[in-house]
């Protein structure tokens, strides 16, 4: 019985090879050792396969550990005021904690987290305040779905401070009966809202309202990217998906992606995560192909036909930087305006409301505080920001040529990016950096909301009172 089992391979193996005789057989035998010659060959690159992985799953562990830092805790004290507290210690190690979970179309949603302060279910949604749960017979609540990135998802706030909570409260001391939804995302841009607004829609799940607040990620994608429509961080996601083909084939791309790593930075000292055609480099391409658009240029002559014939160089120089800078602004505005129209679209398809605000940031405060000045903001970054709400301002206020090529944004953004400009607000720290809000400053976002939301609500309960009066009676 051994004797047949150890034959049968031979038989079937020689049943699917070509009607050979024994000489053709002898030779196209490898001569073992160079058959032993390839299994090392093939050991070793295995072995190499392996430690590369585990390179690159050790760093991957190591960077995405929610490390708390006494730094961060201390500063969060010192701009809450409450030197003594307890809980930014907490909040800033489950702030830490949070992290992606892959999502169909938009990349991510935050992952399933539970804590005292930072609470995400397992749809990747930040907990929001509620009220007290209503009579079974009562009308249904009116809903109210929020998008928006990290500043919506309130990075650093207690769930029950965010901007929806606060919105919720708001709402709930007035007597509405309003169920509140905190749709932010860390990171999203307006296009992702939008994908994110639609993959509800495609389950049956329509708010009465789609509240969308944006500004800050959509400019700072341009920023990384040197183009409008990315996402945050996309660079550092397509060196993540280059690594992973690189693993594909061990044979070609084992040293790539060993190259492509942290570990290799701490031996080369050379950073790869923005690599020789980095950010540096994209956002002056892109500059480069704003400054050969026709516009830009019969823009920077006119410009020039006002200035004194003594000009300077320098003059010339700061004259085309700023219409560069303001055309790439306008590339901003006109992409969140063909996601505003995408959005009025599936308004009229599923019969709820959308708002858009253009958010606040620290540098139009009109005057910091002491603490607010410790944030550092690069200047070039704060630039185009400061460009780039002056377009939206200047669009909302119909103040420009340029909106009525927008006139979805023309008609229907609410500029609130001047909500804390006002001498009221000096003394008091609003921001804990350049564009998240303290629980001051989110209560101060929902009460400017909770003046939009009402009329639709009380519009919305008109609605339905007028449509059961004219029912038929049973």
């Amino acid at each position: 019985m051994c004797a047949e089992a150890a034959e049968s391979p031979a038989k079937t193996n020689d049943s699917l090879q070509p009607n050979l005789d024994a000489e053709e057989k002898k030779a196209l035998r490898i001569p073992r050792p160079v058959a032993l010659a390839g299994r090392a060959v093939r050991f070793c690159c295995a072995m190499i396969g392996l430690t590369v992985l585990l390179i690159l799953a050790v760093e991957g562990i190591i960077t995405s550990l929610p490390l708390s830092s006494a730094e961060d805790v201390a500063k969060l004290r010192r701009f809450v005021g409450e030197p003594d507290a307890q809980w930014p210690e907490i909040l800033v190690a489950e702030t830490r904690a949070v992290s992606g979970q892959f999502w169909p179309y938009t990349y991510w949603r935050m992952h399933p987290q539970e804590g005292l302060y930072v609470n995400v279910d397992e749809a990747g949604l930040r907990a929001t305040w509620q009220p007290p749960a209503v009579a079974p017979e009562e009308k249904r609540p009116f809903r109210i779905f929020l998008f928006g990135g990290s500043t919506m998802f309130a990075t650093g706030s207690r769930d029950d401070k965010t901007i929806p909570s606060f919105l919720g409260k708001k709402l709930a001391a007035l007597g509405y009966n309003a169920e509140v939804s905190n749709f932010g995302q860390v990171g999203y841009v307006s296009s992702q809202e939008v994908l994110m607004l639609l993959w509800e829609l495609q389950r049956g799940n329509v708010p009465d309202v789609a509240i969308f607040y944006d500004g800050n990620n959509d400019v700072a994608s341009v920023f990384q990217n040197g183009r409008v429509g990315g996402t945050i961080n996309e660079p550092r996601r397509r060196i993540l998906e280059d690594r992973m083909q690189q693993l594909d084939n061990l044979f070609d791309g084992l040293w790539d992606a060993f190259a492509s790593s942290r570990s290799a930075q701490l031996v080369t000292g050379t950073t790869t995560l923005e690599p020789a055609h980095g950010k540096g480099n994209r956002i002056a391409a892109y500059a480069q192909a704003k400054w050969e658009d026709p516009r830009v240029k019969d823009a920077y002559r006119q410009e020039l036909a006002r200035l004194p014939a003594s000009r300077s160089e320098e003059e010339e120089t700061a004259v085309a930087e700023r219409l560069i800078l303001q055309e790439m602004a306008r590339d901003v505005i006109r992409l969140y305006n063909a996601n505003m129209r995408t959005v009025q679209a599936l308004e009229t398809e599923f019969g709820f409301r959308a708002i858009f605000y253009w958010q606040p940031l620290l540098f139009e405060k009109s005057q910091r505080t002491a603490l607010e000045r410790e944030l550092e903001v690069d200047p070039q970054f704060e630039q185009l920001y400061r460009i780039t709400h002056e377009v939206a301002r200047d669009t909302v206020g119909r103040q420009s040529e340029f909106a009525r090529e927008v006139a979805a944004a023309a008609d229907r953004l609410i500029y609130i990016g001047d909500l804390f400009s006002g001498e009221a607000w000096n003394e008091v720290t609003l921001y804990r950096s350049f564009g998240h809000l303290l629980d001051v400053g989110n209560d101060a976002v929902a009460q400017r909301m909770l003046a939009d939301v009402v009329p639709l609500i009380e519009e919305h309960d008109e609605a339905e009172s007028t449509s059961a009066s004219s029912a038929p009676n049973p």
